[in-house]
């Protein structure tokens, strides 16, 4: 069922890229399929389909890993990144006392 759905993820985010390309911003970065489709063009929103990109790439990536593996390897980053985040809370306090007083 993960290949399934990972397969299909790939091919929808190939077809959002084939049909940002034939619609594109026109003959400079389309090239033939942007002549051949040249009413078209600017119709796609570019924010909108970069952001289904990226969630079928994250999607992909979750497949890959079986659910009962998550909260393990959430709890071993968690524990790997602990000083960061404390350093990083440090930081944002102190930085907010001095803005703030």
């Amino acid at each position: 069922m993960q290949r399934a759905l990972g397969t299909l993820t790939m091919l929808a985010a190939g077809l959002l890229l084939l049909a940002m390309l034939m619609s594109g911003g026109g003959v400079e970065t389309g090239g033939a399929f942007a002549q051949a489709l040249a009413g078209f063009a600017g119709s796609l929103d570019k924010p909108s389909f970069a952001a289904g990109v990226a969630a079928g790439i994250i999607g992909q990536t979750l497949y890959r890993v079986p659910w009962a593996e998550f909260p393990r390897r959430m709890m071993t980053a968690v524990l790997g990144w602990r000083r960061g985040f404390v350093m990083t809370a440090l930081a944002i306090a102190f930085t907010g006392v001095l803005l703030f007083y």
